[in-house]
């Protein structure tokens, strides 16, 4: 087929999930999203496939005039939120799971798929991560979205700027580990434990 950023999808260059046999045959194109995709997971059962997609936001009072002529490049009030879409590996139907207007920096679904961790920070930009970066966890079945406390983290920490990564579930979903990091102090390990309906957060003690 036709390659470069002038070929049709999914041929033209853009981030996309692909499938091929383990033999290097049979490659098909998983996704083909225009603008490509962020980062993508496939659930331990192997039957859905999790990806990002960004979209594009505006808040300030300039918003209906800055959507208006969104062909401006603007030098703010315009931000990169981001889109958790899951694809039916069976069904081959997609469903956005995550649609909230913030920017999602890392995500793990649990193996059962109950439950979807994820890190995400009001913007796109690097700058709020340091304090305002916030573990949310996803319920798909309703829909529900909470937050994780966050207390050990910032006010009882070394500073309260930290920010979040590394998302990683036990083996049975009870359990999520995520590390916060510090500029000038070391990172720290927490543990978020779904054992009981409220939620116990404990830092890892080194």
């Amino acid at each position: 087929p036709e390659l470069g950023e002038d070929a049709p999808l999914p041929y033209d260059g853009s981030k996309q999930v692909w499938r091929v046999r383990v033999d290097g045959s049979n490659l098909m194109a998983v996704t083909r999203i225009e603008d490509g995709i962020g980062s993508f997971e496939l659930s331990r059962d192997g039957k859905s496939l999790y990806y990002t997609v960004s979209s594009e936001g505006y808040e300030d009072e300039f918003r209906d005039l800055r959507e208006k002529h969104d062909d401006v490049k603007y030098g703010h009030g315009k931000n990169e939120y981001t889109k958790l879409e899951q694809l039916d590996l069976v069904s081959w139907r997609t469903e956005t799971v995550y649609g909230e207007d913030r920017h999602i920096v890392g995500f793990a679904s649990s193996p059962d798929q109950s439950r979807i961790a994820l890190v995400t920070r009001p913007t796109e930009h690097l700058i709020d991560n340091e304090g305002q970066s916030t573990v949310d966890i996803l319920t798909p079945a309703t829909g529900a979205i909470s937050s994780l406390p966050d207390e050990l983290g910032r006010e009882q920490a070394f500073s309260p700027f930290g920010w979040l990564e590394g998302l990683a579930w036990s083996a049975d979903g009870k359990k999520l580990a995520f590390r916060c990091d510090y500029d000038g102090y070391p990172a720290e390990l927490f543990i978020a434990h779904f054992e009981s309906p409220e939620v116990r957060i404990t830092k890892l003690t080194r």
